[in-house]
């Protein structure tokens, strides 16, 4: 009897001990739970409800400028289409977004707060995670523009066109037939011709005049019987419009916005 009494004590106290530490697990994992639900697949965009209450509301599709939560706004950019449409806040560092939004938000340059992702399941419903990082709005019926188009080689853009086009630059050879050093009569003409050399005594111009190889314009042009001739060179950096966003369209040759 001494045996049995002894030994229920500690076996209430093991029971004990485990029920307790049950029930803290349970309590700490609880909100974990409560926080998962099924979620309709999104397609190409996110997912909605989860990704939009990790940001607070931010980044979520919005129209006539109205539909955001307290303190945001409904952007509008029909110039540069950033974020447009979506709900937004303005912001000067990353901190005034997450301070208020969450940990998920960013700011970016255009001085507002958006989703932040990896991949469109991070995204609220209708958006998808661009290039940038970021979930913006796109696809059909967003009223977002898509870039089209295939860009134009460097060898074909005009002067204004090579000056703007990331990866091209202007570039030129010289030739011709430089003017020999007799065709030339006056000390300024053959002074003014690399190779010749003007003799006071007999009034005339001697040498050999330097051949149409100079390296820049400024060069070639300066030389009597040479001509520079510009060209635009290089490979641009995008290979297709498709894959340019809405806001860097307009700076690649040979793409342009397509309305949705």
């Amino acid at each position: 009897m001494s045996v049995s009494i002894n030994r229920v004590p500690s076996l209430s106290r093991r029971t004990a001990g485990f029920w307790t530490r049950a029930f803290v697990v349970f309590g700490l994992a609880a909100p974990a739970f409560a926080g998962c639900s099924a979620t309709p697949d999104g397609g190409g965009g996110g997912t909605g409800g989860a990704a939009a209450n990790l940001t607070g509301g931010i980044g979520a599709i919005c129209k006539d400028g109205g539909g955001c939560a307290k303190g945001q706004t409904c952007r509008s950019d029909t110039t540069d289409w950033i974020a447009h449409n979506q709900c937004t806040a303005s912001c000067a560092t990353d901190a005034d977004c997450t301070g208020s939004y969450g940990s998920h938000t960013e700011c970016i340059g255009a001085n507002i707060c958006v989703a932040k992702c990896l991949d469109n399941a991070d995204c609220p419903t209708g958006t998808t995670c661009n290039e940038h990082g970021w979930c913006g709005n796109t696809g059909p019926g967003s009223g977002v523009p898509v870039c089209s188009g295939s860009p134009t080689p460097c060898s074909l853009l005009d002067s204004t066109s090579c000056a703007t086009a990331l990866g091209c630059s202007h570039t030129g050879d010289c030739t011709g037939a430089s003017t020999s050093c007799y065709s030339l009569h006056d000390s300024y003409s053959c002074s003014s011709q690399s190779g010749c050399y003007w003799s006071s005594s007999s009034s005339s111009c001697s040498g050999s005049s330097s051949s149409c190889s100079a390296s820049s314009q400024y060069s070639c042009t300066s030389q009597n019987g040479c001509r520079w001739n510009e060209r635009c060179s290089g490979i641009q950096f995008e290979t297709s419009c498709q894959k340019i966003s809405a806001s860097l369209c307009k700076f690649t040759a040979g793409c342009t916005l397509v309305p949705q």
